[in-house]
């Protein structure tokens, strides 16, 4: 009993992490898309270029926020993942 609620956490939990994961590839994939198209049709005059930099420099320092989530996230999933198992060779 103990080990089919087990596996039904872990099912629930792999699940969840799937749509984590596409939800970060979604957001990576807008960011790289604003920044395409920033740099395909600039709206900045030469002298606003640091605007222009200013607006790239966010879209990396978020795209790297999310990524460093995303790697803390799957720890944790490993983590609970090792705990599940080692719980279930106790039984």
């Amino acid at each position: 009993m103990k080990r089919k609620a087990n596996q039904n956490i872990l099912f629930i939990l792999s699940i969840a992490l799937m749509i984590f994961l596409a939800a970060a590839v979604n957001s990576r994939q807008s960011a790289s898309e604003k920044e395409f198209e920033l740099l395909k049709y600039p709206s900045h005059t030469p002298k606003d270029y640091s605007s222009f930099s200013t607006e790239l420099s966010f879209l990396t320092e978020e795209t790297d926020d999310l990524e460093e989530k995303t790697e803390d996230f799957l720890k944790l999933m490993r983590e609970y993942e090792n705990a599940l198992a080692s719980a279930a060779e106790g039984d």
